[in-house]
């Protein structure tokens, strides 16, 4: 649902016009069946969240952007920025008040899914930057949660100067 798509949907934009019909009609058919378990579901998954979310609305945008389709784009970026909010409830995926990340039935996993998630966002948004699509304030400032409070995971390499994330 995510992996192949991704990587079908990204060569496929960058393939753009050298792409036969019948080719693009692949890669959209791909792209299209990966953004469509928002609606159809996945089997044995409850709701789909936090970096699945993501990576899966990543797909749709890339979907939307071989088909040109502004109204995929702008429901992609409706279900990206739907789920970044901080979330109270236990055992919920997604940003917690405290900056933690939870995936998989809130699991705490700021790094691998947190990092992904993270990830995709500065992805969408550096994207997407002053255009229709991007973040609201109130969205902006629960990745910043999330940002804050990754900074105690960061340590410097004293032999070479460098940051590293350790999560």
């Amino acid at each position: 649902i995510i992996g192949i798509p991704t990587s079908v949907a990204e060569v496929c934009l960058l393939l753009g016009d050298s792409l036969s019909a019948s080719e693009l009609a692949s890669c959209t058919t791909i792209a299209e069946r990966s953004f469509a378990t928002f609606e159809n579901g996945i089997n044995g998954v409850s709701a789909i969240t936090g970096a699945n979310l993501q990576a899966i609305a990543s797909i749709g945008i890339d979907h939307a952007l071989l088909v040109k389709d502004s109204s995929i784009l702008t429901d992609a970026f409706n279900r990206v920025h739907g789920d970044i909010v901080i979330q109270n409830a236990l055992r919920a995926d997604g940003i917690r008040a405290d900056g933690s990340f939870g995936q998989h039935s809130g699991i705490i996993y700021n790094g691998n899914y947190g990092r992904d998630f993270e990830s995709e966002i500065l992805d969408f948004e550096i994207a997407v930057l002053e255009s229709e699509f991007e973040a609201s304030i109130d969205v902006q400032e629960v990745v910043e949660v999330l940002f804050e409070a990754d900074q105690w995971m960061i340590f410097r390499n004293i032999f070479t100067d460098t940051l590293h994330w350790d999560f």
